[in-house]
């Protein structure tokens, strides 16, 4: 009896059917394939399970922008041009600004901010007692787990150099070797994520363009002479259709979108004035400049500011609100 308990079954192995390393389909399968309808988040402008690289200047504003962004997202509020049809759940995993930067932003904001926040978590790494590694395979997956324990839809990690222990970024094989492992784990789990970078002296994305290989989407942050802000779109590979948007966030955290200039004939200005605010003009005076006047006028009345034409030509923020409005 002890020598039967002893005694040591080898084990059955079953061989494992080797899946064929290539399998192509002619053209007729592929177009009969019904794929499913892309799930935007952010219509035409971000899907689910995209990776975005967004790169720009040291201070241009890129922690200002997707958390105001990922504030409409987790609220379902369109953000300027960008139409957003229903709330997602945001985690944003800051280190860079201190958690009181952050606090301030968000009562700027709202005048209620802790009224509709719940879909929006927020993670500031300053003042954790642990470093939080991109680069580490424990705490890749432990960031995956927390994603889906919470049920994320979208990850912002901010930023990339803080987040992530590499020796040198102009070497391929180690960028991709630390961090295309993460890119696989949320790709596979439809998280959308957000990787914020920095660019180099020519404006183009920093290190080696091996980042560029797993990503779905690149976005430069330029912020221009007008405090324009434009989250220009410099590479794609899914089907958006979306312009590069462009807006402006006023003092006050307002976000609006920032128009093109356009001719503005007199009939154009009429007509608007006409239709928003019933003006009528003396039959011998339909000029551009007398309709400017009215509308120097009326928007003087709205803001309740003076000299509005002049404050204008002085100060770019007046010039871009009034633009807008």
């Amino acid at each position: 009896t002890e020598m039967a308990k002893n005694l040591k079954v080898p084990e059955m192995k079953v061989p494992k059917e080797k899946i064929p390393t290539f399998n192509p389909m002619d053209l007729s399968q592929l177009i009969d394939i019904d794929f499913p309808p892309i799930d935007w988040l952010v219509d035409d402008f971000i899907a689910r399970g995209d990776f975005i690289l967004c790169s720009g200047q040291p201070k241009i504003g890129k922690s200002l922008v997707w958390f105001q962004l990922m504030l409409h997202l987790s609220r379902g509020i369109n953000f300027a041009q960008l139409r957003i049809a229903r709330p997602q759940r945001v985690y944003y995993v800051d280190a860079e600004m201190s958690a009181q930067v952050m606090q301030q932003r968000l009562k700027l904001y709202d005048d209620q901010p802790h009224i509709g926040n719940k879909n929006f978590l927020y993670e500031n790494c300053l003042s954790s007692p642990v470093r939080f590694l991109l680069t580490t395979e424990e705490q890749q997956d432990e960031l995956v787990a927390k994603c889906l324990d919470e049920k994320i839809d979208i990850l912002v990690l901010d930023n990339l150099f803080s987040l992530a222990k590499i020796d040198d970024w102009n070497k391929p094989a180690e960028y991709l070797d630390k961090l295309n492992p993460l890119i696989k784990k949320l790709r596979e789990k439809k998280i959308t994520t957000v990787l914020i970078d920095h660019v180099n002296k020519n404006g183009e994305a920093f290190g080696s363009q091996a980042k560029l290989v797993a990503i779905d989407t690149l976005m430069i942050l330029e912020r221009d002479e007008d405090e324009v802000f434009t989250l220009k779109i410099e590479l794609e590979r899914a089907l958006h259709k979306c312009d590069s948007p462009r807006f402006f966030i006023s003092d006050e955290n307002v976000v609006s979108e920032a128009k093109w200039d356009s001719e503005a004939t007199p009939t154009h200005l009429r007509t608007w004035l006409d239709n928003n605010f019933h003006t009528e003009y003396p039959i011998n005076n339909r000029s551009k400049k007398s309709a400017l006047d009215v509308l120097y006028k009326k928007y003087e009345e709205k803001f309740g500011v003076e000299n509005a034409e002049t404050l204008m030509s002085k100060n770019s923020y007046y010039t871009n609100h009034a633009k807008n409005w």
